[in-house]
């Protein structure tokens, strides 16, 4: 999970030289980067301390190992499928006036969330292949339930996806907090989830965090 926040911070981060030199010269564009700074770190607190948390209150084990080993494959997923789409799309958008943007931009994020969902569906049915091909080592049951967590992780893609896309536009369209704040949101919620969930339906529901 916390690779995957460093992803969202990477595309957060990509804003034009022209709008940084204007962060210098604009109070109003020095508080939006404060903003973003202080939100991005707080992303980067939360992420992590989900993680802690977890593995804090379910031990270092069979648990805590099917969990890690299981994200590997959405974790790759991501960096293979999922990462280069947001080197193309800031420029493909910011190279459009804002009502190409939208008409560009609904069609494609059908375009990724369809093609996320056949990647999950792919990925769901390889899973009991590749997950112990990249854990290697563990035992009978903790490689069952890694490709157990890992069938759940991998639906985060489809969320992934189309987030790119979302995110892509709107700071393309000079919007860059809410896209940084609303992922802040959805990690808080994921502490919640934690807290009042975990010792009911233990790693399962770490793992639905993670896709959340």
């Amino acid at each position: 999970m916390l690779q995957r926040q460093i992803h969202w911070i990477m595309i957060e981060s990509r804003m034009s030289v022209e709008d940084k030199s204007a962060c210098e010269l604009h109070p109003r564009h020095l508080r939006l980067s404060a903003a973003l700074s202080a939100i991005t770190l707080a992303q980067i607190f939360s992420a992590f301390g989900i993680q802690w948390y977890t593995v804090a209150h379910l031990g270092v084990g069979v648990q805590a190992d099917a969990l890690y080993a299981g994200a590997t494959l959405s974790q790759i997923a991501i960096a293979l499928l999922i990462e280069p789409l947001g080197l193309v799309l800031i420029p493909f958008f910011s190279s459009r006036v804002e009502i190409d943007q939208n008409w560009a931009g609904w069609p494609l994020l059908c375009v990724i969330g369809a093609a996320s969902s056949i990647s999950v569906a792919i990925l769901f049915f390889l899973a009991p292949i590749v997950v112990p091909i990249l854990a290697p080592g563990l035992a009978e049951p903790t490689a069952n339930l890694a490709v157990g967590l890992a069938q759940v992780q991998i639906v985060g893609l489809i969320g992934v996806g189309c987030g790119t896309v979302l995110t892509c536009l709107s700071q393309a369209q000079g919007r860059f907090v809410w896209p940084a704040l609303s992922v802040l949101i959805c990690v808080s919620g994921g502490w919640v989830l934690l807290v009042f969930g975990l010792d009911r339906w233990g790693v399962r529901l770490a793992a639905w965090v993670q896709v959340f």
